[in-house]
C-alpha cells in the first residue's frame, strides 16, 4: 500500500506515510492511495500500471591528450605511413590546425567527427577503422 502521485499517467512520486504527514495540503491533496506499490516512472496503460521502461545506460568517454589520439588512431589501424601522409594532404590541413590548438580531444566534438569522416573519403581510414577508432575510444 502506497500513495502515488501521477502526472499524464506517470507515477512521479511515491510515499508509503500519509501525505498529509509529509507535504503541505496542496501537494500532499495530489497524491492517490494505490494498494499495490508502484515505483516512480510506472506508467498507467489501460488502468493497468506497467515497469518504467529501463535507463539507458549514460557513456561517458575520457577526454585525450592530442599524443593519446595519435596512438588510438595507430591502435586502431591507421599506420604510421599513412598518418605522415594525412599530416602533409592539404585536404586534412584544417583538421591537424585545430587538433593543434586543442587542449584535450573529446569523442563527441565535431570538428573530430569532421576529420574522421575526411580520414576515412580519403582513403586513410575505412569506415571500419573510424567505427574501430569510435567503438575503443576510453
Amino acid at each position: 500500500m502506497s500513495y502515488i502521485r501521477i502526472v499524464n499517467d506517470i507515477a512521479v512520486d511515491s510515499v508509503e506515510l500519509d501525505p498529509f504527514q509529509c507535504f503541505t495540503p496542496d501537494i500532499a491533496a495530489e497524491f492517490t492511495f494505490v494498494e499495490e506499490t508502484i515505483i516512480p516512472g510506472s506508467i498507467l496503460v489501460n488502468n493497468v500500471w506497467e515497469a518504467p521502461p529501463p535507463n539507458e545506460p549514460i557513456i561517458i568517454y575520457k577526454s585525450l591528450s592530442r599524443l593519446d589520439f595519435i596512438n588510438h588512431l595507430l591502435n586502431n589501424g591507421l599506420t604510421s605511413e599513412q598518418l605522415v601522409a594525412a599530416k602533409s594532404d592539404t585536404n586534412l590541413q584544417i583538421f591537424w590546425i585545430k587538433l593543434e590548438f586543442a587542449a584535450i580531444i573529446e569523442r563527441s566534438n565535431n570538428d573530430l567527427l569532421n576529420g574522421l569522416n575526411a580520414l576515412v573519403n580519403l582513403n586513410y581510414l575505412t569506415e571500419d577503422q573510424k567505427q574501430s577508432i569510435l567503438n575503443t575510444w576510453p
